[in-house]
């Protein structure tokens, strides 16, 4: 997704961005069937209470989820520092996550209009 998602969202006749991205959103719906963790399943009720669509949800909700998950998954996020061309650290990881989401338009909850107030309905 990291090198290929960008280049998709600029240009939708990038057949190679496209299959590339394909090829990435397939290993990663094989890589969930032990479980959905919070990401995805804090995407769902955005989609129901707050309208967003499901995959900016998920956008979302990556980089405060990976940072809650870091003392426990450190090594994984290091691991995929690595794998977005960063230093292997968490922070590093969280970092190129945003960046990712603000090439590709991504915002916030607020952006979303998610309030305070939503956030035990969702929960």
């Amino acid at each position: 997704m990291w090198k290929y998602l960008p280049r998709a969202v600029a240009n939708g006749s990038d057949l190679e961005a496209r299959t590339q991205r394909m090829a990435a959103a397939i290993m990663g719906a094989t890589a969930f069937q032990e479980g959905l963790g919070a990401v995805h399943s804090l995407a769902h009720p955005l989609s129901t209470i707050a309208g967003m669509h499901h995959g900016t949800s998920n956008a979302v909700l990556l980089p405060p989820v990976m940072r809650f998950n870091a003392t426990v998954a450190a090594d994984r996020l290091k691991d995929l520092a690595v794998a977005m061309n960063a230093e292997p650290s968490v922070e590093a990881a969280i970092q190129r996550v945003h960046e990712l989401n603000r090439i590709c338009g991504i915002g916030t909850l607020r952006d979303y209009k998610v309030t305070e107030e939503t956030i035990p309905r969702i929960s």
